[in-house]
């Protein structure tokens, strides 16, 4: 048997474990597993995870994002750049962006630290000045609003932009809802353009975004090295925003690039390359974030906990801070239709329960609860026939999923004055059966089926009806989601989760048509 040499078991070694030291935890504590991942194995993109644009242009004379300029081989995303011809025809690139959106709506809550192990790859390539030439971009963004601009951030540009503006060197904006020019001197956008910028975009090295409701950083091998002026401005955004990778060759029509300092058909371009993308939800940045948001002190409350009233994110007219006996305080004065939102840490995926400590000297009423824009249901409050005599009401169990969250009371009734808060207490329930409150639209055991189980990994979701949207998310007993699937427009789905260990795991199902948790057995 042949011996290894000390440089050869070294060299082994360290391939072996370079994939657990490409990632360190988020700025912080208890940040826990990623809630998003992708290293890129196998020979093909992830299909269940990313959509590719393959289209004739995006509107602008950017060029055309092509399919097959996307690929993926080694544990590597490349993206490449290629210049055919002149003219908007011959430019070719490619875009990648997420079929998991993070924001109201999407499958998880927007804020979170967001992390891509990236390269503009120019091994071979023979001219130093590469701006101008092509547009490689690790951003979040969503298009196709009607008449809005979505927030958009870019962790990592390399443009034109970045010669006259950066001296060469990779730039990471902020662009404000709608482009709006609130920044100073009626700029529309925070940008970082650091003209001696140490950082490197030509070799690997991990850029990352902290996005909190009152901080925007950005990360340079976990390293902060630069905020944003308008954070508040990002926490107000309601449009869920997608992890995209795209690149492709400049033109000359666009302002940034005059004809001397765009690409030839002559020119061999550089690819943009992705070896890993993580995204952590449900952490504390510490110093690196958090904080205050919308006039109350917006304390982030981790549950299971108890938020107290006048703990709130923002409150609507009609709800006031009022002191109550034994020197606390309360959310009184509540007109019909007024609201409050507050802030919520969930460390782990599952069913909660919340406590409502209430008081009624007027008619009661309703509260409509939403997290992060869902619509959870409605409680009843009664009257107390006393405004200081506080009493418990119970929701039913809730799915809640993990991350930081915004939870938006509405208050509804008859009279001057409906009731008045103290608090909220959330239990974890995860041991039973989610029963949601309010309005769902709760399929019974019939309408769903769930078959094999137990199986020996392999299971078959027959939802007996055309669904549009439905997250299925798959957690292990201590709350871990070990897998996550986003199902689009269909009637059956079959989940391959052989690769786990035997025992006992929990299926949600979340979308418009179906709120839904069961437990799947591997034998």
């Amino acid at each position: 048997m042949k011996q290894l040499n000390t440089k050869t078991l070294i060299g082994i070694l360290f391939f072996l474990i370079s994939p657990l030291l490409t990632f360190a935890q988020p700025p912080g504590s208890g940040w826990g597993n990623p809630v998003f991942q992708d290293d890129f194995n196998g020979n093909s993109l992830n299909s269940s995870k990313w959509r590719v644009k393959n289209n004739g242009g995006n509107g602008t004379g950017e060029g055309q994002f092509k399919a097959n300029m996307v690929s993926v081989a080694n544990g590597i995303l490349t993206i490449k750049n290629d210049l055919v011809s002149e003219g908007t025809a011959g430019r070719r690139g490619g875009w990648v962006d997420s079929k998991i959106k993070f924001g109201n709506g999407g499958a998880f809550p927007k804020y979170g630290y967001f992390e891509a192990d990236i390269r503009i790859n120019r091994q071979g390539i023979n001219f130093n000045w590469i701006g101008g030439k092509i547009w490689p971009t690790w951003w979040l963004w969503e298009g196709g609003q009607s008449n809005y601009i979505p927030t958009e951030f870019d962790i990592m540009e390399y443009s034109r932009w970045t010669n006259f503006k950066a001296n060469g060197n990779a730039t990471s904006s902020h662009h404000y809802r709608n482009k709006a020019a609130i920044g100073p001197g009626g700029a529309k956008k925070f940008a970082i353009t650091d003209k001696n910028s140490p950082r490197d975009e030509f070799n690997w090295h991990r850029w990352g975004l902290l996005w909190t409701p009152t901080k925007i950083t950005w990360y340079y091998d976990g390293v902060p090295f630069g905020s944003s002026d308008r954070p508040a401005d990002a926490a107000q955004e309601t449009v869920p925003l997608k992890l995209i990778f795209s690149s492709s060759p400049h033109v000359v029509t666009h302002p940034d690039t005059p004809p001397r300092f765009a690409p030839k058909v002559s020119d061999i371009l550089p690819s943009f390359q992705v070896r890993s993308v993580r995204v952590w939800q449900g952490g504390n940045p510490g110093s690196s974030g958090g904080g205050n948001n919308g006039g109350g002190n917006g304390t982030i409350v981790k549950i299971p906990g108890t938020l107290e009233g006048e703990n709130y994110k923002t409150l609507s007219t009609g709800v006031r801070v009022v002191n109550i006996p034994n020197n606390k305080k309360a959310l009184g004065y509540i007109k019909n239709n007024s609201w409050s939102e507050h802030y919520i840490d969930v460390p782990a995926p599952g069913t909660y329960a919340i406590d409502v400590y209430a008081s009624s000297g007027g008619s009661g009423g309703t509260i409509d609860f939403t997290i992060n824009g869902n619509a959870l249901g409605k409680l009843d409050v009664p009257k107390t026939n006393n405004w200081n005599d506080y009493k418990k009401v119970s929701t039913g169990n809730i799915f809640i999923n993990a991350g930081i969250k915004t939870v938006r009371l509405v208050y509804k009734g008859a009279g001057p004055y409906l009731f008045n808060i103290d608090g909220f207490v959330f239990r974890n329930t995860s041991s039973s059966r989610s029963a949601f409150i309010g309005p769902l639209k709760e399929p019974t055991v019939n309408q769903i089926e769930i078959y094999p189980n137990p199986s020996k990994g392999n299971f078959n979701i027959d939802f007996n009806q055309k669904i549009s949207n439905v997250t299925a998310i798959l957690t292990d007993v201590s709350g871990r989601i070990v897998y996550r699937e986003v199902l689009e427009n269909t009637t059956s789905q079959s989940i391959n989760i052989q690769e786990l260990p035997r025992g006992m795991y929990i299926l949600n199902l979340q979308g418009k048509e179906i709120n839904l948790q069961d437990k799947l057995v591997i034998e």
